[in-house]
């Protein structure tokens, strides 16, 4: 038969809504107020700018949340400076962040957070050493780390946070912890980010 994405189809007249899991699997719930997730994606947005990531809203659908990859272009990021009228700061670019525009706001800020603990926990490579490791290595273990990477931070932002069952198609076939899996990096990533959503960083902090 053929098969379709959820998000290419349209519903039939008088059909029952698809469940949440369907239309949007990678769904978070959280407590959060809008405003909160408003500044914690911008502030921590520009201070991603200091490593030269520059951050992009697409048009994926929710299924496909988000990507990180080294910056195919030569050319620079550029954040505004800290007060009315001070020169602007500039950063070579190194990454890109790309996140769905379809995704609601806790979604797209946890999809940022997740991204961005890829780059920082190493999976990527690194530009610099003296910012983060090089930790290249197997798909598995990378998207348990940043997962739970994500998950640390969304938990100490908001206990009652839960986000949707991503990982099983990574850990179906094992309740084993992949190897290389470092605790003390996504401890480090996790502590990182959360400083990074909670005021503007200059630019040799963490």
């Amino acid at each position: 038969m053929v098969v379709y994405d959820v998000s290419d189809t349209e519903a039939l007249p008088g059909s029952k809504p698809l469940p949440r899991h369907v239309t949007d699997p990678l769904a978070a719930d959280s407590s959060l107020n809008s405003a909160t997730v408003e500044r914690l994606w911008k502030v921590t947005i520009d201070n991603a700018i200091r490593h030269g990531i520059r951050v992009t809203l697409v048009d994926n659908s929710p299924a496909h949340a988000g990507s990180a990859r080294w910056s195919r272009l030569e050319g620079h990021v550029t954040r505004p400076g800290k007060k009315s009228g001070a020169t602007p700061e500039t950063y070579s670019l190194t990454h890109e962040i790309e996140v769905s525009r379809k995704l609601s706001a806790v979604d797209q800020y946890v999809t940022l957070v997740h991204e961005l603990a890829h780059i920082y926990c190493g999976h990527l490579g690194t530009p610099d050493v003296a910012l983060w490791p090089s930790r290249r290595g197997g798909v598995v273990r990378d998207e348990v780390e940043a997962e739970s990477v994500a998950f640390i931070v969304m938990c100490r932002l908001d206990p009652q946070f839960t986000m949707g069952d991503y990982l099983l198609g990574y850990l179906s076939n094992s309740t084993e912890i992949p190897d290389g899996v470092s605790l003390q990096r996504m401890m480090q990533v996790a502590s990182d980010i959360m400083q990074m959503g909670q005021r503007r960083l200059k630019a040799g902090e963490i």
